[in-house]
This record gives structure tokens, sequence and C-alpha cells, in this order.
């Protein structure tokens, strides 16, 4: 497997906060062995995202002062081993713990949830699949950019260019957006893939469930920041087998053939399949997985359907089947450039 295509693995929140409640709860005993702090700031500096779910969890509860409420949470991911060593008195940890939150946690939340999202790219003919922190997966299509900022009340993803195929992991409590272009849309559990196209158009289609679609709704802050409101126009609904451009509104909504959704899926596969479509949409689809600038000189080759399967990356292969199958000419012009013509 080539390493465009691994599966980047991300920690797993829930065995996070678990820990981070443990240590919570240990902390909160009346007295706490120095082996046992130790051990606390070795769990903390082993990784950012220790301090981070330490953080969560401590805000979660309102602050350190609400920290004996974590004891029914944690109770049985707490160690249970009887203390060694010297001890401390229970508001001395609880004071270490509280300067440790001080220093890594406090921005550690703004980080997660707000100032600094996540954020994930896909090169020029790199395909990549990503699990994010709720569960949900995510597949990157070549040349996309997507932001995530996932918090405890909702999920928002922010398609800056590509394309991208959500897999949604159910949550009722936090809905799941995709913002692309001047629409929002919204599932609880399902699977779609969103495309923006360079015209600012969206492509939607529905594999399963069913998703919202309602303009994007913006509001800007004093000092300029753009914030994504959660809340949803009266939108329009669209159902698995359904696929729509939308603009600022709803420009089409069609219902696809299985064969046709399994050709426009094709990609997540690493494929590219065409079953009659005109030369021209092969080759600006084709080009999106190239560096190369493809023209077609003669305009009347432009309505030539094109069938055929080809891999993702293996374009040269279109290029065989062209001059082959259709007897055109393919010329490659100063190493950049590919010109389509009929041949001479």
């Amino acid at each position: 497997m080539s390493e465009s295509n691994k599966i980047v693995a991300f920690p797993n929140r829930a065995e996070l906060d678990a820990a981070a409640a443990a240590w919570l709860t240990r902390l909160d005993r009346d007295e706490v062995s120095s082996e046992d702090q130790l051990a606390f700031r070795s769990w903390m500096a082993e990784s950012e995202h220790h301090k981070a779910a330490f953080d969560r969890i401590a805000k979660f509860w309102d602050g350190l002062g609400a920290l004996k409420e974590l004891e029914d949470i944690a109770l049985s991911a707490a160690d249970s081993q009887p203390s060694k060593g010297p001890l401390i008195n229970r508001r001395a940890a609880f004071a270490m713990a509280a300067s440790v939150a001080m220093v890594v946690g406090v921005g550690g939340v703004v980080q997660l949830y707000s100032s600094m999202p996540d954020q994930y790219v896909t090169a020029i003919g790199e395909q990549r699949t990503i699990r994010l922190v709720d569960g949900s997966e995510v597949q990157l299509n070549t040349d996309t950019q997507i932001v995530v900022n996932i918090d405890k009340t909702s999920r928002q993803i922010l398609l800056k260019r590509g394309e991208a195929h959500f897999v949604v992991a159910t949550d009722p409590k936090r809905p799941f957006s995709v913002h692309a272009g001047q629409g929002v849309f919204t599932a609880v559990g399902t699977a779609y893939t969103v495309r923006l196209r360079p015209t600012a158009e969206v492509e939607v289609t529905v594999a399963e469930g069913r998703i919202a679609m309602a303009p994007e709704v913006v509001d800007k802050t004093p000092v300029g920041t753009t914030i994504v409101k959660d809340q949803m126009l009266q939108g329009t609904a669209l159902d698995a087998g359904q696929n729509a451009v939308f603009t600022d509104k709803v420009e089409s909504i069609i219902a696809i053939e299985p064969n046709v959704l399994t050709r426009k899926a094709s990609w997540r596969l690493g494929l590219l399949a065409y079953e009659g479509e005109p030369l021209s949409e092969v080759i600006k689809d084709i080009s999106r997985y190239t560096e190369l600038n493809i023209e077609i000189s003669d305009a009347d080759l432009q309505s030539l359907p094109v069938g055929g399967t080809f891999r993702v990356g293996e374009i040269d292969a279109l290029f065989d089947a062209l001059e082959v199958t259709f007897g055109l000419d393919v010329e490659y012009v100063g190493g950049k450039s590919i010109k389509i013509s009929r041949a001479s």
C-alpha cells in the first residue's frame, strides 16, 4: 500500500478521556504518593493529546472545583493499587494538577475546538483516508483541502476545495455539517460525497441515509472573523441515490441509477470509470489528477463518447486508448501540455 493510501490513525478520544478521568480521580484521593505524582507528570508529557484530554475533562466539569464528580465516570478506569512511598496532601496534588492545566490546558481546548482546527490536504493525484475523532471517516480525493472542527456540541467540516466522501458516525446530539461553497449539507448518520467545483458549484451525492441542504449562514465578529453558525435555514432534503448541484440555491436534483452511482464512486477505489461521457467531460475529470494541461484541439471531438476504466495516476492508459480505439493523436507539447486531435 502506498504512503498516500494509508489510513491515518487518530487517538481514541473515549480512551483518552477515560484515562484523564482516571488521573483526576486518583489525584482526588486524601493522599497522593510521590510515585503517582511522577507518573502523572510522565503521562502528561507523553503527548499533547494527553494534555488536551486532561483539560477537556476538567473543563467539562466546570473547572477543577468539580473534579470530585468525575469519580463515577472514571471508577472503572481508576488505578486501585495501593500507594507506596511518601504521601502528599490531596490539596497539594490538585494544586499541581491545576498548575499543569493552566499551563497546557486552557489553550488546549481552544486549539482543539476553535482557533486551530485540524486541516487535511491531498496533492494533485493523491488520495487519502482519515478517521476523525468522533469515529466518522473521510476519504479525500485529488487536490482536496478540508478543515475539521469537532467539539461536544457540533461537528463542522469546511471543504475548501476538491472532493470528499463522508461516512458519518451517528450522533444525533452533534449534527455533522459540511460547508462548501454557499451551502451547508447536514447529516446525523449517513454517507455522502461533496465536491466543490472550480466554478463554486457544489455537487452532492448521497450513498446512504438522508442529508439536509441549506444556504450558508455566517456572521461577522467585530474583528472580522467569520463564524459558521449551525443554524439551518428551511432547506431541501436529499435521499440516498440522489445527486444535487447547489450554488446559493438548489440548481438541480436527480435520481441516479445504481450503475451510475457506482461509476461516480469509483474514485474511492482508485479508479476512474466512464460509460459514454463526452470526451470534454472525461478530460475535465482526468485533469483533476494531473498537473498536465490537456487540450482538445478539434471542436468536433468535444462530444465524442468515451468509455473505459482507468486507474488513478495511470493517465497514459487513457491516452493509449484514445490513440488505439479512436484513432486520435495525443501529442506532448513542451513536456507539460497534451494536445488531442484527429489523426492526420
